[in-house]
């Protein structure tokens, strides 16, 4: 098949792995360019599932506001600030059967996690004889052996009980159906944080049971200068190694977006081949495998009111030990949104939240081309984080309450999202930062759904990710999510409506496409673009 092609070089420096012992606890690679990855990050983020799989239907979430209703919070005519909280009782709503499936399979496996005694891989530990005989042509003798430990404390399966924070002085934003108001949101530290072994602790234990089957039962350094050579026999050997990294090659088919699968053809298909003339060197084991277990070397839950057993665990914190006894809990900014009275928005919204995948709401490394764009844009979350959706647990007193009309005697639910920021201005944005924008609508078309409200009011700007330290935000490295999905449609709804009618049309589809189509006609004009793309 003829098609274009393309051709992209990379360059980087040489990369040798040296060290004696080596101990690898884990592999880290470079993304390809082209390929996809989740960003690393310095602090523990949500995961979409947190609060499914940590609060079960039934678990109290408190809610603290200065007033006696969830309604519409206002300032009214006292000085709210000398008001004692009010608490109200909510708890979380699962509306979509999938997320439910996903719930239960996480909570088995939490449960398998806890009943294993099955020890854990922690890294593998190579010595060698003599490091300076490491060559292409010759090597030098050595063994490696397999680090195991204990298996980790099992993460809770479930939080009793959080809290929210509602003040009506943190209101950021009204609209036609809800209010949203900044909040905080106070949870356990076992909900942010993951067991954790000192591997440097761990290897020095593991030099120390191999030092005592060889007979030396004097402890030893792990400092590299010092000679573990009588730990090395003559049942494995090490090779530097050299080798090219490999190249990639990729077809990308034009096709119509939201249309019938395209065949590749001659006309139709780009070639790009990303080629990377780096060296690469390495070293090459061959031999036998021993397993070495340790189980004198403590997990450490950072969220623990015990102190720290390891110096080096504290060493690698950014902030140093915490001054005292830790806190039980830590308090968390989240953004709350409240409906009006009767309106059904927030429902829907919190349905299609619950619908979306996963992708919506992570960062990606690497760039994507989001047709009819032509230029590439980060591949960067579409949608804020969703943290849930809760109703007030009702009592009777609250029937007798909400049989009234006033908007006073109304407990509204609750939409907890990620805090993304403000609402942009377009006419302050440059080309590439509205190109980004658009992005984020016709990659939502790509995957099937409409956002059924694109305004400027709905796209969110924040400096720096949500997890950045607030000194290290740049005004250089700006983000964009869409907001406010009440109206989205999913593709897939009118395509099973058009089948429950059964008469072969596709009034329902097409209906649909008109509205991505009509959608993505309104970009230039949202985004102030010279005209149509």
């Amino acid at each position: 098949m003829m098609m274009v092609k393309k051709t992209l070089k990379m360059n980087r420096k040489t990369r040798l792995l040296q060290g004696h012992p080596f101990f690898l606890s884990t592999i880290k690679t470079t993304p390809v360019l082209g390929l996809l990855c989740p960003f690393p990050r310095s602090c523990p983020v949500f995961s979409r599932l947190f609060l499914c799989v940590y609060f079960q239907k039934r678990s109290l979430f408190t809610i603290h506001s200065v007033f006696s209703t969830l309604g519409r919070l206002s300032h009214k005519d006292s000085d709210w600030t000398s008001v004692e909280d009010i608490t109200h009782r909510y708890h979380l709503n699962v509306t979509v059967d999938s997320v439910n499936e996903t719930i239960a399979a996480e909570r088995a496996k939490i449960a398998e996690a806890a009943n294993s005694s099955e020890p854990v891989i922690v890294g593998v530990l190579f010595v060698c004889s003599d490091n300076s005989q490491l060559t292409k042509s010759s090597g030098t003798s050595g063994n490696a052996y397999r680090i195991t430990v204990p298996p980790p404390p099992s993460p809770p399966s479930s939080t009793p009980e959080a809290h929210l924070f509602i003040s009506p002085a943190a209101r950021v934003g009204e609209g036609n159906h809800s209010f949203v108001y900044r909040a905080e949101w106070d949870l356990p530290r076992s909900v942010f944080s993951k067991p954790d072994i000192c591997l440097k602790c761990v290897e020095a234990a593991a030099l120390e049971i191999l030092q005592t089957k060889a007979g030396k039962m004097a402890v030893r350094s792990v400092n590299p200068d010092v000679d573990s050579s009588h730990l090395a026999n003559e049942g494995g050997k090490f090779l530097r190694r050299e080798t090219l990294v490999p190249s990639l090659t990729m077809e990308l088919t034009k096709g119509y977006l939201g249309g019938p699968k395209v065949e590749p053809t001659a006309e139709n298909t780009i070639g790009i081949t990303v080629e990377d003339d780096t060296e690469l060197s390495y070293v090459e084991y061959t031999g036998s495998l021993s397993t070495v277990h340790v189980d004198r070397v403590p997990w450490y839950d950072p969220a623990s009111t015990a102190p720290c057993p390891c110096h080096h665990l504290m060493q690698n914190s950014l902030s140093g030990p915490i001054p005292g006894p830790t806190p039980p809990t830590a308090r968390v900014s989240v953004v709350a949104k409240l409906s009006h009275r009767g309106d059904d928005h927030l429902d829907r919204e919190a349905v299609n939240y619950q619908r979306f995948g996963e992708n919506f709401s992570q960062h990606w490394t690497g760039y994507t081309l989001a047709y009819p764009l032509h230029n590439p844009t980060p591949v960067h979350a579409i949608t804020p984080i969703f943290y849930g959706y809760y109703s007030k647990e009702r009592t009777i007193s609250d029937v007798d309450a909400n049989s009234g009309d006033s908007d006073d005697q109304y407990f509204s639910p609750i939409l907890l999202l990620e805090d993304c920021g403000t609402p942009i201005e377009p006419t302050h944005l440059d080309f590439d930062d509205r190109q980004e924008c658009a992005a984020l609508l016709l990659r939502m078309h790509y995957h099937g759904w409409t956002q059924g409200s694109f305004f400027p009011r709905n796209i969110l700007m924040q400096l720096g990710d949500h997890a950045d330290f607030p000194l290290m935000k740049s005004p250089n490295d700006r983000r964009f999510r869409l907001i406010d999905f009440g109206r989205a449609k999913n593709r897939e709804d009118a395509v099973e409506a058009d089948r429950l009618r059964g008469d072969g049309k596709h009034s329902a589809w097409d209906g649909w496409d008109s509205e991505r189509f009509d959608e993505k006609n309104e970009i230039w004009k949202v985004l102030n673009f010279p005209h149509p793309i």
